[in-house]
């Protein structure tokens, strides 16, 4: 990162902290880790395939959270909508889900260090 000036310093991090997921991108992941969850549940040790049912549920409500936000207000031609938000505030907006009961600090610990298949 380069910063010529200090007055691009605060986007500049901001921006390396931001990842931009189109709900497509979504569907196509939770899809494929539901095709290789079924595929493999009986080889996984327990402890990881406790990990990928979170991943999954994560998944789940994320796109409930994008398809929901998706439909509030905005022109219907204009299908791409950007905000920028933070994982509280996406996870508080499922109410009644067991998102919040997911450490996804955990999850990805688990995924950097363990091979998933036992």
């Amino acid at each position: 990162m380069v910063v010529d000036e200090a007055h691009n310093l605060i986007e500049s991090i901001l921006s390396l902290h931001t990842i931009t997921i189109s709900s497509s991108i979504l569907l196509s992941l939770r899809s494929a880790l539901v095709t290789y969850y079924a595929k493999f549940k009986t080889r996984f040790k327990g402890s990881n395939a406790a990990y990928l049912k979170q991943l999954l549920l994560v998944l789940k409500g994320l796109l409930e959270f994008a398809e929901r936000w998706g439909k509030e207000g905005g022109d219907i031609k204009d299908r791409s909508k950007e905000a920028m938000m933070g994982v509280n505030e996406v996870v508080q907006s499922l109410k009644g889900g067991a998102l919040d009961q997911v450490n996804l600090l955990k999850i990805g610990r688990a995924s950097c260090r363990e091979r998933v298949l036992a």
